[in-house]
């Protein structure tokens, strides 16, 4: 972002006059939040829980941008948000939580729909590792055993 931000500077100082009277302590303290917080450490938190988690539950969050603009628009700014609107962030927010919890749900539902197995018929290791590879590396063991003894 420094290395983006410097031509923008560069052109800022030749084709602009006044650059720096214009501006006051609130928006300089503004401008070092965006830069901070806004670049720096949201970038950083970003790739440590994206290397220490799950990227689709992380990038679902990215989600929330437009929810957070419009509810501190309506907060802050006064602005007054349609019933669509607000059907929106609801949808927004429902979809966030179902991605997040999608796990959760499909052991849920796996669990309902695969009755416990009695564990006196239990089948031969070789089936259920066959069972679970997939087709392509399945032809390639299968070939192999036809080539070894």
């Amino acid at each position: 972002m420094i290395i983006g931000g410097l031509p923008l500077w560069g052109i800022s100082f030749f084709t602009e006059s006044q650059r720096w009277q214009n501006l006051v302590l609130s928006d300089w303290m503004a401008l070092l939040y965006a830069t901070v917080f806004g670049s720096a450490i949201a970038y950083g938190l970003f790739f440590y829980f994206a290397s220490s988690g799950s990227l689709t539950s992380l990038s679902s969050l990215t989600f929330l941008t437009p929810v957070f603009a419009l509810l501190f628009g309506n907060l802050l700014l006064n602005e007054v948000l349609s019933p669509l609107q607000w059907v929106g962030v609801c949808i927004t927010l429902v979809s966030i939580y179902l991605i997040n919890q999608r796990d959760t749900l499909t052991q849920t539902n796996h669990q309902l729909a695969v009755p416990e197995q009695n564990n006196t018929q239990q089948q031969p290791l070789a089936e259920i590792s066959a069972k679970k590879l997939n087709p392509i590396s399945l032809s390639i063991r299968e070939s192999e055993s036809e080539i070894l003894p």
